[in-house]
């Protein structure tokens, strides 16, 4: 009951220094800030934000749908978002795309699929639908996926299956961007116990088999609290 008591004080104070941080480096509501804090006390293994992501980490993110060819017979390109969270990285994939784009936004939580849909609703070309990534059903493939889910905290059980799940659904050369927290994800080892540690590490090994296989680039953002590490994969070469 200690090991508890102590983890979920450490986790408060966490979240409480980036998102206290965050205000002072980013565009973001407190409306955000304490939504995203008050879920991922709730539910830290589901929420994938730490802290609402910055306006560069979203630009970065989004950069192969703003590097998408659009030639004169341009017939648009669809994009998966797995976690939308408070809606910071969609906003920047949406002005990344073009008109005849389309933009699916699968987030979990429905507190936050609320926010979601208030927050996107003056992007017409911008679906937002609450349900796990794993149950969402497309009539047809994508040609870029961007996730924030956090992988180390959902399992590799979950991980392989969201992976797997991508790739299903991905079309040819479709990109495939997700995120990471080098600094927290080093600290938090710390509070695991042997087995969740076990368990970080067994994500860890999948994910580096993955980007052994299908990396293209990535690249730390510091201009984010905390740091992020963004990677770029082409699941389908």
């Amino acid at each position: 009951m200690k090991s508890a008591n102590y983890l979920f004080l450490s986790r408060s104070f966490l979240c409480l220094f980036l998102f206290s941080s965050s205000l002072a480096v980013q565009a973001t509501s407190f409306l955000e800030v304490v939504t995203i804090f008050s879920r991922y006390l709730k539910n830290p293994s589901q929420v994938g934000e730490i802290a609402p992501l910055s306006k560069a980490s979203g630009v970065e993110l989004s950069r192969f749908v703003s590097n998408s060819f659009r030639g004169e017979n341009y017939t648009g390109k669809r994009y998966l978002e797995a976690g939308g969270g408070c809606g910071a990285t969609s906003i920047c994939i949406a002005q990344a795309m073009h008109p005849l784009d389309h933009l699916d936004v699968i987030e979990i939580d429905p507190e936050m699929s609320v926010m979601l849909k208030k927050r996107l609703a003056s992007f017409k070309n911008v679906s937002v639908h609450c349900c796990s990534i794993l149950d969402w059903q497309p009539q047809s493939g994508y040609d870029g996926i961007i996730s924030t889910l956090p992988f180390n905290s959902l399992g590799v059980g979950f991980t392989a299956q969201a992976i797997a799940y991508f790739k299903s659904v991905a079309n040819d050369l479709c990109m495939f961007s997700y995120v990471e927290y080098p600094i927290v994800r080093q600290a938090v080892q710390h509070f695991y116990s042997s087995n969740g540690k076990r368990e970080f590490q067994e994500v860890q090994k999948f994910m580096d088999i993955v980007r052994k296989n299908y990396l293209v680039d990535q690249i730390t953002i510091y201009r984010n609290v905390p740091p992020i590490t963004i990677y770029h994969l082409c699941l389908k070469p």
